[in-house]
């Protein structure tokens, strides 16, 4: 008998990555404050690094590429006006365009009209930047110790010309009035007052720039602006038109076109699916105090509306934690700025994270812990580092990933995510201010978040297990889901089959090599997303045994197979049956079911029996046969004469074994058959059918 066997094969695709899920990984730069490493202007290399500096600018284009501007390094008198990219496919950095040296004064060249000689000059200090639906990058203010003082022009650099445009505002630092105009009206002549440390901005679906707050000269903004790019104009929507503007918290969780944030610096900033304004923390000098805040806000641009959404409304607070990966409505990040390494993760971008960041003015208190928001649940996680302050960096290897690898406590460190990841990228920043020989790293580090710290209900896993590894045709495999994040799935199962249950079973009927996915779907809040998991199962049954034959030998039923039987008698099983022969069956309707070696069975026709007494005769008892049982040697006797018959000796199964032409018979014929023992039928056979019959028992 042919055997086939199964065997399940699982591919497994593997997408090799620096680093393990959940881990920090030092990627570029250097573990010391070592100097710049410009390399050509225009090309990539691995060496390429910028010098280490502290609150640059920072955007990620719409194709993932990862931008920097200018930044302070070492001193006031260290501030820079390079521009870099950063690919994080291939790890390098590439110097765009820059002078390479510090203390750079603006070229203005015509407003309106991009130049390549044309450059905003050396900024720092939380110099304000936006990315534009078209793909141009976009920066406001900052500040410059070389011209002492703070701008309020508007730049925009076209990555696909290399060239910076001054776009609007004047020239020059120090214009701190600013024209605000009426409130929510655009006008040709509004422009925001001079202003730094702020990188609360947002650009809006229909390609507007916006902005919150900042810094002119130790008072701070609570004012909301937008640029019409369009019209080029700007619009004074929201806030006091004065410095040290008081906020009005209202009720947590609840809008109210009072509510507004207190005037601040401000640096972590998102954006949500609805296209509402997200902004976190800061640092207050006058409104009502000076301090540090760790509230969290919402604001609305269709309604013009503000929500308090967590945190206090007090400054300098603590925050509390129930620890790593655990998260809580009841947790909250300590108050503290100069946190721009903000992040968005999520199918829907709405996990909010941010590293890092200082609670004083003197930087001597940093932080080293990565936060989550999660929007739909209200929930804070910490996800890495340490609730002390002022941690050191554990570099570890460059590119290899390790457990105890972190980066050190630093406020004024630009961030970056990269869309085909979800990764984490962060560079420079301070890590304790000491003025001329303040520690600016150049390191650039990669976090890879787990998963599972915080568990995003949006993000889907698609996997599944299956029972049965081996088995006789028909095969039948339950498929276990063990997928995350959706309740709707679909199922192929390679053979023209489908099933949309949660945890289906199908039945492979041949052999053969079978390509399974389930693929799991939901729709959320940023439509519908998908994950596909695919085993490659090599699926071959093994064919079942040749179904059983019974025959009888007398008072014994015999099976075709010699070992594996199972005798039923009316469908009921036999205990104790299980041999090649079954002996002295009685009236009924018998099969066996034979099994292999492999555990595969089959079963043989039912054949039905009629065992009512040896010695039966005939209808009117006219003939019998004498003696009965006997050794093959027998008497046939008729008390009355009968014309020509036929006399024959069947089987059980109706078979003809012996047949004898009698003419004009009665009295006595003696018969001799050479029959094995067992049970026959006997019948006499007239022209007008039969005469009579019985049954012989053959017994030597």
């Amino acid at each position: 008998m042919k055997k086939i066997y199964l065997i399940i094969t699982i591919t497994l695709l593997t997408i090799n990555v620096f680093s393990q899920a959940g881990q920090w990984t030092w990627m570029n730069g250097s573990n010391t404050n070592t100097v710049a490493v410009w390399g050509t202007q225009g090309s990539f290399a691995p060496l390429n690094t910028p010098v280490g500096v502290y609150e640059a600018c920072n955007w990620t284009d719409l194709n993932g590429k990862f931008w920097m501007y200018g930044g302070l390094n070492s001193s006031d008198t260290g501030q820079y006006s390079d521009l870099w990219e950063f690919d994080p496919a291939i790890n390098q950095w590439a110097w765009i365009k820059g002078p390479g040296i510090p203390q750079a004064m603006p070229t203005y060249g015509t407003q309106g009209i991009p130049a390549p000689a044309n450059s905003p000059g050396a900024r720092a200090y939380g110099t304000t930047t936006w990315v534009d639906n078209n793909n141009n990058l976009w920066l406001f203010g900052g500040w410059n110790n070389g011209w002492g003082g703070i701008f309020a022009d508007l730049w925009m650099y076209d990555i696909s010309t290399n060239e910076w445009t001054w776009v609007k505002g004047p020239q020059g630092p120090n214009s701190y009035t600013g024209v605000y105009g009426t409130k929510g009206i655009a006008d040709t002549s509004n422009n925001p007052p001079a202003r730094c440390e702020t990188n609360a901005t947002w650009t809006d679906a229909a390609n507007n720039l916006w902005i919150f707050g900042g810094q002119t000269w130790n008072k701070c903004f609570n004012d909301l602006w937008k640029y019409n790019i369009a019209t080029n104009q700007w619009t004074w929507v929201s806030g006091l038109n004065t410095i040290g503007g008081a906020g009005n918290w209202g009720t947590i969780g609840v809008p109210d076109s009072n509510n507004i944030p207190s005037s601040r610096m401000i640096y972590s900033k998102w954006k949500d699916h609805l296209g509402n304004f997200w902004l976190w923390g800061g640092y207050d000098f006058d409104s009502i105090g000076i301090g540090a805040y760790n509230d969290l806000w919402r604001y609305n641009p269709v309604s013009n509306i503000w929500t308090w959404m967590s945190g206090t409304d007090s400054l300098n607070n603590n925050g509390f934690c129930f620890g790593p990966c655990i998260s809580s409505i009841y947790n909250c990040p300590s108050g503290r700025f100069e946190n721009r390494a903000c992040y968005q993760t999520g199918c829907d971008q709405e996990h909010f994270q941010f590293y890092g960041g200082g609670g004083d003015l003197n930087a001597i208190s940093n932080d080293n812990d990565l936060w989550d928001y999660d929007v739909a649940h209200n929930k804070w996680t910490l996800m890495s580092g340490s609730l002390q302050q002022n941690q050191p960096a554990v570099y570890g290897t460059k590119t290899v990933s390790a457990t105890t690898n972190q980066p050190a406590g630093m406020m004024g460190s630009i961030g970056w995510t990269d869309p085909l990841t979800n990764s984490f990228w962060l560079f420079g920043g301070v890590i304790i201010w000491t003025g001329i020989n303040a520690d600016h790293p150049n390191t650039m580090w990669r976090f890879v978040p787990d998963s599972t710290c915080p568990h995003d209900p949006h993000v889907s896993v698609s996997s599944f297990t299956f029972d049965t590894l081996s088995g006789c045709a028909p095969l039948s495999v339950h498929f276990m889901n063990t997928s995350i994040g959706s309740t709707n799935y679909f199922w192929n199962f390679g053979d023209s089959n489908t099933s949309t249950l949660v945890n289906p079973s199908h039945t492979f009927d041949t052999s053969g090599t079978y390509t399974v996915t389930l693929i799991i779907y939901d729709t959320t809040a940023c439509g519908i997303f998908t994950d596909t998991s695919t085993q490659t199962l090599t699926i071959t049954v093994f064919n079942p045994p040749i179904p059983p034959i019974i025959t009888q030998s007398g008072d014994t039923l015999i099976s075709s197979f010699v070992t594996g039987n199972q005798w039923f008698k009316d469908s009921i099983l036999i205990s104790g049956a299980t041999n090649e022969l079954f002996i002295g069956p009685s009236t009924g309707c018998y099969y066996v079911m034979e099994t292999d070696s492999l555990g595969c069975t089959s079963i043989s026709d039912t054949v039905c029996f009629s065992f009512a007494g040896i010695n039966e005769i005939s209808y009117n008892h006219s003939m019998s046969i004498y003696p009965n049982p006997n050794d093959g040697t027998f008497e046939l006797t008729s008390q009355r004469a009968i014309p020509s018959s036929q006399f024959e000796i069947k089987d059980v199964l109706g078979r003809n074994l012996y047949s004898y032409s009698i003419c004009n018979f009665q009295g006595k014929e003696t018969f001799t058959i050479p029959l094995s023992n067992g049970i026959y039928f006997w019948e006499v056979i007239t022209d007008d059918g039969i005469f009579a019959k019985g049954k012989l028992l053959i017994q030597r």
